[in-house]
């Protein structure tokens, strides 16, 4: 391995060391942890009864082998959080290729990135955050992909990822209408060329049709379906264990003040402050991509999409993840002053 990646590996090396650290000593740390153990387990034994829970059968199906190691629910707590490591270093690796940093400075992004307060936390338990937040990272590097490099191979590749992270989890419906934006942003016609939208339809289509015939084989009533978890998430009629009904709640400020209490001080304010210190690279030649229009557009239209539906605190990992690498770009020269900032 080269100097890049020998740096890398030993950054991810730490921050497993972090995710990992007093793991074997903990519980679950809530409700939809043991849900979500319990789940995967029947699963494991051939029960689909709760399959598309939460709109997330690809979850359950990649965690069920680990199941048949045995009943210990550590062995996916730990798997889990070696998923988020993994996001950690393909977010890290794209953002540092894309920004031109160097192995030193790559490295240091990782444990940036891989420290932070709220995404070390989410790492820790067993829901879909960790998987979430790796196929997030990686539809970011297909789709910006498609955008410098416009052909049918990119537009299909970043379906793919975003195929991907519709069947693990449901959020990711959230990042459709923000694909939707960056596609009229780029107006370059590309999705209508050629029946490039159906081929993207189909690919998106596949998981629904391959789970929905597993479904009718093995008889799961019509309300433990695919479809049917969906229409009860959106058409929320009843109070959920949080107490909320329905799927809206604004509120500009909850994820604001969330950061501001549980986040490092330093992110919300690069987040606050991004309009003023980007403002050439945000506002000028809006047709050419560059990386921090990029981020920055997932960010703040995470930010403002969130803030008009239910909150939820795992509603701001893929913001946590879009706005960390802001504050270390920003300091990128001045990487000891960065550090010592941060810690």
């Amino acid at each position: 391995m080269n100097q890049r990646s020998w740096l890398l590996f030993l950054a991810l090396l730490v921050v497993a060391a972090v995710r990992l650290y007093g793991l074997a000593g903990a519980a679950l740390p809530d409700y939809d942890s043991v849900y979500n153990w319990q789940t995967v387990q029947e699963v494991a034994s051939g029960n689909l009864t709760h399959l598309f829970h939460q709109g997330a059968p690809l979850f359950y199906l990649v965690f069920a082998p680990l199941a048949w190691l045995g009943g210990n629910f550590h062995i996916l707590q730990y798997a889990n959080a070696l998923l988020a490591v993994a996001a950690v270093g393909n977010l890290a690796a794209f953002v540092g290729r894309e920004a031109r940093l160097s192995a030193w400075q790559t490295a240091g992004l990782v444990l940036f990135i891989g420290t932070s307060v709220f995404l070390t936390f989410s790492g820790r338990d067993f829901t879909m955050n960790s998987g979430n937040l790796l196929l997030f990272a990686g539809l970011l590097r297909a789709y910006y992909r498609r955008l410098q490099t416009p052909n049918r191979q990119s537009l299909l590749r970043a379906s793919i990822w975003l195929m991907l992270g519709i069947s693990f989890n449901y959020r990711f419906l959230f990042t459709v209408p923000i694909l939707v934006a960056f596609e009229l942003l780029a107006a370059d016609g590309l999705l209508l060329r050629r029946g490039n939208a159906w081929r993207v339809l189909a690919v998106l289509a596949a998981p629904f049709v391959v789970l929905g015939l597993v479904s009718w084989l093995v008889e799961l009533p019509l309300q433990r379906q695919w479809p049917a978890v969906y229409y009860g998430l959106i058409m929320r009629g009843e109070p959920n264990l949080a107490g909320n009904v329905g799927i809206f709640r604004f509120d500009m400020l909850y994820y604001i003040y969330f950061l501001r209490d549980f986040e490092v001080p330093l992110v919300l304010l690069t987040l606050l402050i991004t309009p003023v210190l980007w403002r050439r690279e945000l506002f000028q030649q809006l047709r050419q991509p560059n990386l921090v229009r990029y981020l920055a557009v997932w960010g703040y239209c995470f930010l403002a999409g969130m803030s008009v539906l239910i909150k939820a605190p795992a509603g701001s990992c893929w913001l946590t993840a879009c706005s960390t690498p802001w504050p270390f770009l920003a300091c990128v020269d001045w990487f000891l002053v960065a550090c010592w900032a941060y810690w």
